[in-house]
């Protein structure tokens, strides 16, 4: 296997595993506290 494509898959495999983080915290966060955050910003 070649250093440079394995190199490669770790930062996409970082990538997701970030983004999956963040959406499912942001996800968490609009289902646990619906009434903090978005009905402020639907009305500004």
């Amino acid at each position: 296997m070649q250093q440079g494509v394995y190199y490669g898959w770790k930062v996409v495999a970082a990538l997701f595993v970030m983004l999956t983080f963040t959406s499912g915290l942001a996800f968490y966060n609009m289902s646990a506290w619906p009434c903090s955050l978005w009905p402020a910003a639907r009305r500004a």
